[in-house]
């Protein structure tokens, strides 16, 4: 995929790949974490986590992140902040 191609990049349960994820993804795009055994899920990784790994990728930009967690699963909605 070209660079900043992807609207939105859903990921679920399975790796982050933030180097790549940051790549493909539009400067206005969103990333979508779901996990669907949410903290027993084999990828399960939480928000701060996510959203560090995403700044470190990203060059230090600032993330703004949405989540939830129910029994069953988690999922977290994440952007770019602009700057």
């Amino acid at each position: 995929m070209s660079d900043q191609a992807a609207a939105a990049v859903t990921i679920g349960d399975a790796p982050l790949f933030a180097d790549e994820v940051v790549r493909v993804l539009a400067a206005d795009g969103v990333v979508l974490w779901i996990n669907a055994l949410g903290r027993d899920a084999p990828f399960y990784v939480s928000t701060d986590v996510l959203v560090s790994a995403l700044r470190s990728a990203s060059a230090g930009a600032r993330w703004d992140a949405v989540d939830s967690e129910a029994p069953w699963g988690s999922w977290a909605v994440l952007r770019r902040c602009r700057p």
